[in-house]
């Protein structure tokens, strides 16, 4: 029984031993590989890289030239801000790879042969790694998997935290708490069943998760991770997004860009045609498509501004290198692929928006509010202090990063417009108390459904794709100025089409409904119907020379301030000092819906429509409104 299992067990061993040889792979360069660069008469497998004598002292039993190549390596942004040591070339075992791998020495090039004869010549007249060879990495390593750094999870939280030494394939060199990750970390010469000689199968991505936790990459709607959408990586079989997971959006070598290991430059990597370009699948939307608009966030026109900067990008970079990348408003490895649809003020949760999660943001603190004015135009309440939210919980967070004061710069500051306190406000910070008077009546679907819980306002319900049907959401690219989804253009029959999208146009301009605080809205009242639309009431500065979006607001230049105004204080403090009656003030205040209006001629307190000089309106409307109670 013995001497069987003694036959068997010979007889299983070579097969073994030849499942993990190089005899059938890439690296058996002898003349009987079925490889397509092998030698031309050398049968020997191991001898271009060991001899069993008289060996190179670089390496036990060692037999190749080393190289003399000095190597540019990998860098970024983020490694710099968490304070690493940058290696100046890399480590020996590295370097033993590279004296094939980088395309300076020959593959032949061996320290002796059994015959004597160096160097091994090549079949089809090959010296050199060729040119082209995706095994030809060069002596520039910015676009491949670091090595030479040292791994340290204490600076890097995204970097696995393991006890020393490390078991399993993985390992540093030395394996050890100052251990480097060097090739030999991710593969193995002498095996190849796992392909491209890795140490362990990367399928789902287990190979790069062995090292790397990307915080929230393990979330159950995580869409990078678990998307069953079907992938052909260039070069591989089909399989689905969530399989190739890390492999989707990087390359380990021979990447398109330096920092990061993006398959392609920058936003290229998403805007692939697989994923999010001109050819995405049914169940992905184009976006490349909308950066061909005419107004659109600078994502595809400025490159190599943005810093992948630890814990975040810096405001002044923000300020100083305009740009709006991707990973800007979207973090990849937490995204989830839902859209907010109006039942939630928050990113998360139900009726949130996952595409948003994981991505830092702003919050303002504001100071005194303005109670003073000087003229008739706005007076902002200054903005003390930015507090960094990370993640952010609110989207206007993400917006107010780069459109406020906190990105050093000449933007236009919205922060400032936003202040929950104005009497005039769109509820983009907060939903604020009850409104009564908006309702599933007043307001489109969902807005009417949640204007009673104090439901906030997105950024990107007004600022995203002109596009009908369903095109992608979110601010990437429109054909109306100001990135809107719906124009400003007004006209005296239907008002002004972007607040109709939220305002139900019946109860306002083209119908008989009722329900506004106000009764004489242009639907119930004729000669409110004006070319400026909703404009002519509200969120319109005339008093400013300013002129946001060169449309047609009724022929008259000025401001449109649709986040907020903050103008009623003026009133209620002239109110005390008046010689206008004291109930003919209050009446038109009532009348103007407590600062909701903002046409108002604060010094002259007339109707905007009223004011002298203004031809338009004058010749139109001479009604006394000063004089009128409602």
């Amino acid at each position: 029984m013995k001497r069987s299992i003694l036959i068997i067990t010979f007889l299983i061993a070579p097969i073994a031993f030849h499942a993990q040889s190089i005899v059938g792979t890439k690296h058996n360069l002898s003349a009987g590989s079925s490889a397509t660069i092998k030698a031309g008469t050398e049968s020997e497998l191991c001898v271009f890289c060991h001899t069993p004598h008289s060996a190179q002292t670089t390496a036990p039993l060692w037999n190749r030239d080393q190289p003399s190549s000095t190597y540019t390596l990998y860098s970024s942004d983020m490694l710099s801000s968490l304070s690493y040591t940058s290696p100046s070339q890399p480590g020996l075992r590295s370097r033993l790879c590279l004296s094939c791998h980088d395309g300076t020495i020959a593959i032949g090039s061996v320290y002796r042969t059994a015959s004597g004869t160096t160097p091994i010549s090549m079949t089809g007249g090959v010296t050199t790694m060729p040119t082209g060879a995706g095994g030809n990495l060069g002596t520039d390593l910015r676009n491949d998997h670091p090595v030479g750094h040292a791994y340290s999870a204490s600076l890097d939280p995204q970097l696995v935290t393991r006890s020393w030494p490390w078991t399993g394939n993985v390992l540093l060199e030395p394996n050890s708490s100052s251990g480097r990750i060097e090739c030999i970390t991710c593969h193995d010469a002498h095996k190849n069943q796992n392909g491209y000689f890795l140490q362990m199968s990367n399928s789902n991505a287990a190979l790069c998760t062995y090292c790397h936790t990307m915080s929230g990459w393990s979330g159950s709607l995580v869409i990078h991770r678990t998307s069953t959408q079907t992938y052909t990586p260039a070069g591989g079989s089909a399989t689905t997004i969530g399989e190739w997971a890390c492999r989707s959006c990087h390359k380990s070598h021979g990447a398109g860009s330096g920092p990061y290991i993006l398959r392609f430059a920058e936003e290229a990597t998403c805007l692939q045609s697989a994923c999010h370009g001109s050819s995405a699948p049914a169940s992905t939307k184009n976006i490349a498509g909308q950066y061909s608009k005419t107004y659109k966030h600078p994502t595809s026109s400025v490159s190599g501004a943005h810093k992948n900067e630890a814990p975040q990008e810096s405001a002044s970079n923000l300020g100083s290198s305009r740009h709006a990348e991707c990973w800007d408003c979207h973090n990849m490895h937490t995204a989830e692929g839902t859209v907010h649809t109006g039942a939630t003020r928050d990113i998360a949760g139900t009726g949130g928006s996952g595409v948003l999660k994981g991505v830092w943001g702003v919050e303002p603190t504001f100071g005194t509010l303005p109670t003073t004015m000087t003229n008739n135009s706005n007076t902002w309440t200054p903005v003390t202090a930015y507090t960094v939210v990370s993640p952010a919980v609110k989207e206007y967070q993400i917006c107010l990063k780069c459109h406020s004061g906190y990105a050093s710069g000449s933007q236009r500051n919205i922060a400032e417009e936003i202040d929950p306190r104005y009497p005039s406000y769109h509820g983009i910070m907060s939903g604020g108390t009850t409104n009564a008077n908006c309702t599933s009546t007043t307001l489109l679907a969902p807005w009417g459904s949640y204007a009673s819980s104090g439901r906030i306002v997105w950024c990107s319900d007004c600022h995203g794709s002109d596009d009908t049907g369903t095109p992608p959401k979110g601010p990437h690219g429109s054909n109306i100025d100001q990135m809107l989804k719906r124009t400003i253009t007004s006209d005296a029959t239907n008002g002004t089409p972007l607040c109709n999208m939220c305002h139900n146009p019946t109860h306002y301009w083209s119908g008989t409904g009722s329900g506004s605080r106000f009764t004489r809205h242009p639907n119930r009242e004729s000669d409110h119907k004006r070319v400026k639309g909703c404009f002519t009431c509200h969120m319109y500065d005339f008093n400013s020379n300013a002129t946001y979006g060169g449309g047609n607001y009724g022929g008259n230049t000025g401001a449109i301030f649709v986040h907020g105004m903050n103008k009623r204080y003026y009133w209620r403090e002239r109110v005390a000092s008046s010689t206008i009656a004291q109930s003919t003030i209050k009446a038109l205040s009532s009348a103007f819906i407590a600062g909701y209006v903002a046409d108002i001629d604060f010094t002259n307190r007339i109707c905007w429509t009223e004011t002298p000089g203004n031809a338009e309106f004058q010749s139109n409307c001479n009604y006394n409104h000063n004089s009128r109670t409602y």
